[in-house]
């Protein structure tokens, strides 16, 4: 790689923005991202070493032809970084949540007088719940089921395991 290529390839990232910008659009990287400019970067870099490769690969050269494929190269390499960065924050996360205790320990931990106050509401309204209010209370709102999956279960609408879940948190209160 000498200097007059890069120099070259440099003038020809310059001039050609819009297949750099198309690839971006391409692989859904929008100006909005907070990113955006440093893979825009990368897009230009991208372009760069094609352009030697390209020089390299070829004997005559066609902007044309080198446009696409610098164009894909960027595309391929975008979307390289993005699923990179998806499996970083995939598996960072999954470490973050493995050291937090559970909810449930944390909670008792820290707030011991407002579980037993919670216990002692629970024992209160239990006796004003239906039996479809209660299955709403243990299999949604504690267990976590969705209302769909319990509305097919319970064989009655969701609307009105939705009611029941209102009128549970409204006794709560």
């Amino acid at each position: 790689m000498d200097s007059t290529t890069t120099q070259r390839a440099w003038e020809l990232a310059l001039a050609n923005q819009a297949v750099i910008h198309g690839a971006l659009k391409k692989a859904n990287i929008w100006r909005n991202r907070p990113d955006y400019e440093d893979l825009a970067q990368e897009g230009q870099l991208v372009y760069v070493t094609c352009y030697h490769r390209f020089c390299q690969e070829h004997e005559t050269f066609s902007e044309r032809a080198f446009n696409c494929y610098a164009y894909q190269a960027i595309i391929w390499h975008l979307r390289n970084i993005l699923r990179r960065d998806m499996w970083l924050s995939d598996h960072t996360q999954a470490s973050l949540d493995a050291t937090v205790p559970p909810e449930s320990d944390h909670l008792a931990y820290n707030f011991p007088e407002s579980l037993i106050a919670l216990s002692i509401r629970l024992g209160q309204i239990q006796e004003l719940l239906s039996q479809r209010q209660k299955a709403v209370l243990v299999r949604h709102m504690w267990q976590g089921e969705p209302l769909s999956q319990l509305a097919v279960d319970l064989d009655c609408p969701a609307r009105t395991l939705r009611y029941d879940r209102n009128k549970i948190l409204r006794l709560l209160r």
